[in-house]
């Protein structure tokens, strides 16, 4: 991989950096070997910074998203000159239009807590209903195929009153360790590493920077459902 300081970390990460780039080296453990031109495909991609990260180490893409690509992907894959590893498609995780093991991987960020079965219906953002789009996803991979995410998780009740305080409780499922557990459960494999206490998206660069250094050992000493980030690796 890339060293990671090498990386354009806000294209690729977009918010919180110092602590959800954290899941880049967890998810490199897990890729795919590049010979035989593996099949990766990525959902819920938006600004398509998870497509540049994998085209940047050399794998062949497909970017995708419930819409179609936006112009702020398209750019940015041109800008990085990454344009001929990628492809781009409008995908619903749900109904995904590929055979039965057909991918090697499939990887998202801030994705499945926000799924909902009816787009324009909120009531049918369900523990249920995004149980279904994992399996869906299970579907298409190849037997040994891996899921890779990351996902906000519900985290201590300190995360909780900040969030029910700034409304930030409406509009998304925040997981619990628990939950997850049982949306992967039809998985061969599973390993979920909780990891962030102290958030790192204030306006001050150096705070920001201070606090991803003090979550490394916060998240040896609290516990994990004190966290509010899961790095996820699934295998079929």
């Amino acid at each position: 991989m890339n060293n990671v300081k090498s990386l354009p970390l806000r294209a690729i990460i977009e918010w919180d950096i110092p602590n959800w780039s954290r899941v880049l080296p967890f998810w490199e453990k897990h890729l795919p070997k590049k010979e035989g031109q593996p099949k990766i495909l990525t959902v819920g991609e938006r600004n398509g910074g998870l497509s540049l990260w994998l085209a940047l180490q050399g794998y062949p893409v497909i970017y995708s998203d419930v819409h179609d690509p936006k112009m702020e992907a398209l750019e940015l894959h041109l800008k990085y000159g990454v344009t001929d590893l990628i492809s781009h498609e409008q995908v619903d995780v749900f109904r995904m239009p590929y055979p039965d093991n057909s991918l090697d991987a499939v990887v998202c960020k801030s994705v499945i807590g926000g799924l909902k079965l009816v787009y324009s219906d909120r009531s049918t953002r369900t523990l249920e209903n995004q149980k279904k789009a994992c399996e869906e996803i299970r579907r298409v991979l190849k037997p040994g195929g891996v899921f890779l995410g990351a996902e906000n998780l519900r985290g201590s009740p300190l995360h909780w009153y900040f969030r029910k305080r700034n409304g930030l409780d409406k509009g998304w499922r925040y997981l619990t360790l628990g939950e997850l557990q049982f949306l992967f459960d039809g998985y061969t494999q599973l390993q979920l590493k909780p990891f962030g206490f102290l958030p790192s998206s204030t306006p001050w660069p150096l705070l920001n920077a201070l606090a991803g250094k003090m979550n490394d050992p916060l998240s040896r000493l609290l516990p994990d459902s004190w966290q509010y980030i899961a790095f996820i690796a699934a295998v079929k």
